[in-house]
């Protein structure tokens, strides 16, 4: 309880205080706390030698006189406890150091003050120009038992004094530091030093003039005469009333050691190794992300890539399928030439054969008739193929619907039971085609085992499923 006193030696005392509180971090290096502390404040006057005179009443004798007082080897123990909640901000590092500041609000909850000391009271009358218990006057004792005992006067060893004190609400700015001890998760140690000052004065005090002295003669009952405590009274210098003290500002200064529960750090710690893994986590997945559109972009490319290289397979197919058309169409009209050039020379030869039978009949003058048996082409022993089947075997493949009927024709002579279709843009072709086929087989082995044998002096062939007739 610091202060300075205008009379006397001020010395501070050695207290205590004990609370608990709690921590908030938003990091693992700053947080918030408060909390209650119960704080307790002490001080000690020592007062050597004072002397205090003023003008009192004695009611039995019913004159005024002059009271004296001298104090001597005076002590007095001031306490105060007072409840203090804190708000404080920290900053700890990560080898555990840390510091505190912040302010402190302070309610007193008691005050008190005892004291100790030797008085020597004594009395002066001036009709009698004698002053009591220091000098007999009268030729009584020099005590004054006898007459003055009762008027409070003489030698008091070692009296004491008791009071009650009321303080005000105290205001602290407030600094700690020190040293960590991380024990295990959840459980540390903080040690170090705090400093608490006061911003303001606590003491409750009336004016000067109305406080009283610090030995207080009692005129109705003068043995019960009071001594007070230096908060609350006043003495004189050259009749000038003064306070004994004025003002008050508590401080503390000291060691300061806590026990710290719960997840501290521990929590970030947690939160840190969840945020590393969730970053690892996204990284990861950004990575397969990146991989991803990298195939991706390569399979894009490569389909692009194997679209054009089927539009330029299909190009050149189509190319080739045309040319082939127009070679197979060649062929056939060569074909069909070559036919009807045989039909001439067998018809011509036939006519010859007939002329010369003719000429022959008419030198013999034979009237007989020579019938002619007509000569007929070797017609191919029909074919019982199945009236269905998956498979068929493709012969040709026109552009004109006529072509189409005559080669189908051709195929019924043989006895093939033989059919054609008509598609329209078949595939990358455009344009409409007649299928010629012939059919139908159960199994595709069939189907080949027949074109090999039936097929061999017609030309090309190939097997297809029933179902792409107009596909």
């Amino acid at each position: 309880m610091r202060y300075n006193p205008t009379l006397g030696e001020q010395s501070n005392g050695f207290d205590k205080q004990f609370g608990f509180g709690y921590a908030f971090f938003i990091s693992p290096s700053f947080g918030f706390g408060t909390g209650l502390e119960f704080a307790f404040y002490s001080a000690e006057l020592k007062l050597k030698n004072y002397e205090m005179s003023y003008d009192a009443k004695d009611l039995d004798e019913k004159v005024d006189f002059r009271f004296h007082s001298n104090i001597s080897n005076y002590t007095e123990e001031q306490n105060a406890v007072m409840l203090q909640v804190p708000i404080m901000l920290q900053l700890q590092t990560g080898i555990g150091y840390y510091v505190m500041a912040g302010v402190k609000a302070a309610i007193p909850l008691s005050g008190s003050s005892s004291g100790k000391g030797d008085l020597i009271n004594s009395g002066y009358y001036e009709e009698e120009n004698c002053e009591y218990y220091i000098s007999d006057c009268k030729g009584e004792p020099q005590n004054g038992e006898n007459r003055w005992g009762s008027r409070a006067f003489g030698s008091f060893k070692g009296k004491r004094t008791e009071s009650q004190e009321k303080f005000k609400k105290a205001w602290f700015v407030s600094m700690e530091m020190g040293k960590k001890w991380r024990f295990e998760d959840g459980l540390s140690l903080y040690t170090g030093v705090y400093f608490d000052y006061g911003l303001n004065n606590i003491l409750k005090r009336k004016k000067i003039e109305e406080l009283p002295r610090m030995v207080e003669y009692n005129s109705e009952n003068p043995p019960n005469f009071a001594m007070n405590g230096i908060f609350n009274s006043q003495w004189e210098q050259n009749q000038n009333p003064q306070a004994f003290v004025t003002k008050i500002m508590p401080m503390a200064i000291g060691i300061k050691v806590k026990l710290a529960l719960g997840q501290g750090v521990d929590y970030f710690a947690k939160r840190d190794e969840e945020e590393r893994l969730s970053i690892a986590e996204v990284r990861r997945l950004e990575a397969e992300k990146q991989l991803l559109e990298l195939n991706l972009a390569r399979s894009e490319a490569a389909e692009k890539e194997l679209k054009e290289r089927e539009t330029e397979r299909l190009a050149a197919a189509e190319k080739l399928l045309q040319e082939a058309r127009i070679v197979y169409e060649k062929a056939l009209n060569d074909q069909l030439d070559a036919a009807r050039t045989a039909d001439v020379a067998r018809l011509a030869a036939e006519k010859a054969q007939m002329e010369q039978e003719v000429v022959l009949l008419a030198t013999d003058n034979s009237n007989a008739e020579v019938e002619a048996e007509p000569k007929t082409e070797p017609k191919t022993e029909p074919d019982t193929t199945h009236i269905s089947g998956e498979w068929v075997i493709q012969v040709a493949v026109v552009l004109q619907e006529s072509r189409a009927e005559s080669m189908l024709n051709s195929l019924k002579q043989k006895g093939f039971n033989a059919y054609y279709k008509k598609v329209v843009n078949p595939g990358k072709l455009t344009g409409t085609y007649y299928r010629v086929r012939i059919g139908y087989f159960n199994r595709m082995r069939d189907a080949e085992d027949f074109a090999k044998t039936k097929l061999q002096s017609y030309g090309s062939w190939w097997l297809d499923k029933t179902e792409n007739d107009i596909k």
